[in-house]
């Protein structure tokens, strides 16, 4: 439920990371194993970034950030998604906060992409979210 993540993520004025994925992407298998889940499972993230993960094939049911009831597949086709894995960073109304991140990259250096991404988007949220940055 992407409308109820939303509030979520404003009251905690941090993205949503969406990892766009495919049950029979050996990529994605990897981008999730390897680096989204320990980000996930890591307290430092906590704080910092939503996450979940919408499969590009599946008509499992979802809510898009305005309310409106679609599924997986729809959802990925709202949004782009032509290659998986894809990872889009949203703020609480569902607006794209930072570059996505197309495919898996050079694995080693992923992981600092998807903090780039994930910094970014924290930094355009915060300042424009009405906390001004850090309080000032």
């Amino acid at each position: 439920d992407f409308q109820a993540d939303g509030k979520i993520a404003h009251e905690k004025q941090v993205p949503i990371l969406v990892m766009f994925g495919s049950a029979t992407c050996g990529f994605c298998r990897r981008a999730l194993q390897d680096y989204l889940v320990p980000m996930h499972l890591d307290p430092t993230y906590q704080g910092k970034v939503m996450m979940r993960y919408v499969e590009i094939d599946s008509a499992l049911k979802l809510r898009s950030f305005t309310g409106v009831s679609t599924n997986h597949k729809e959802f990925a086709k709202v949004n782009n998604i032509l290659v998986t894995p894809t990872v889009k960073l949203f703020d609480s109304t569902g607006t794209e906060v930072s570059e996505p991140l197309v495919g898996l990259l050079t694995a080693d250096f992923y992981g600092a992409y998807l903090d780039r991404a994930i910094d970014e988007g924290l930094t355009r949220i915060r300042t424009a979210g009405g906390m001004g940055g850090s309080g000032r």
